[in-house]
């Protein structure tokens, strides 16, 4: 019964796996098609990414409960999250705005990494400090022509569900240089396999996330903040998003 369920999952992932891959060259197709007939690109981009995202989501089983202050969210912002998924992006995206910061692997992905740069994305090879500098570079630029960024301040997957890595504190530098407000954002999978565990592979992960019929998360968004201190930064950011998470496990 058991082996006979584990193949009804493995289906039922395999099948959103082709969903969602026709969804994308669906948006992609009328997103060219239409692209040279609007001024604003970047921002004809974004709403096509959030759409993708949204649509996504739906085909993917996923109810996402987004928390949020009474503050408005400003124009623009640093974001910075924990990292549980691959798929911590395209839940992100689809509720707020942002550049995100991910390795530079994911431009050699075919369609995806195609879509992601016409979307808008910031490459770092993170064991290439050159390349973490000119990676801070484009987000304090980003920041400073009044665009949202998201990162990932740990550098790599969480090490559990409720715990965190040491943040990184020079992206942080980048919201100060450009006197952008920071944003925290808790993510938390309510379902188990939400979690991608360092011993799975990613399409291992994606059979095992989104083979079960449907999963909730919840998306807890922090008030802005300005900062002067990027050490500052750091420490606040880190203890508000994990004080969130130990919240919402135990509220799950």
């Amino acid at each position: 019964m058991l082996e006979k369920l584990k193949v009804l999952n493995h289906i039922l992932a395999g099948i959103r796996a082709i969903l969602i891959v026709i969804l994308l060259l669906i948006c992609l197709f009328f997103f060219l098609l239409s692209e040279p007939l609007v001024k604003n690109k970047f921002n004809y981009a974004r709403k096509w990414r959030r759409l993708y995202c949204k649509l996504s989501l739906k085909i993917l089983g996923c109810r996402v409960y987004y928390k949020s202050s009474s503050t408005p969210l400003p124009t623009h912002y640093l974001l910075v999250s924990n990292h549980h998924s691959f798929s911590d992006p395209l839940v992100t995206l689809a509720f707020l705005d942002g550049m995100p910061v991910a390795k530079a692997e994911i431009r050699k992905y075919p369609i995806i990494g195609y879509a992601a740069l016409k979307t808008g994305i910031i490459y770092v090879k993170r064991e290439e400090k050159n390349s973490r500098k000119n990676a801070r570079e484009s987000i304090t630029e980003a920041l400073e022509k009044g665009r949202s960024v998201l990162v990932y301040p740990e550098g790599t997957i969480s090490p559990s569900r409720q715990s965190l890595h040491s943040f990184r504190n020079g992206v942080f530098q980048s919201a100060i240089q450009s006197n952008s407000p920071v944003i925290c954002l808790a993510i938390h999978y309510h379902h188990k396999n939400g979690y991608w565990e360092s011993k799975r592979s990613i399409l291992k992960q994606f059979f095992c996330q989104f083979g079960v019929w449907s999963q909730n998360i919840t998306l807890k968004v922090s008030d802005s903040q300005h900062y002067n201190k990027r050490q500052k930064a750091s420490i606040e950011a880190q203890s508000w998003i994990q004080k969130e998470l130990i919240k919402l496990e135990d509220d799950s």
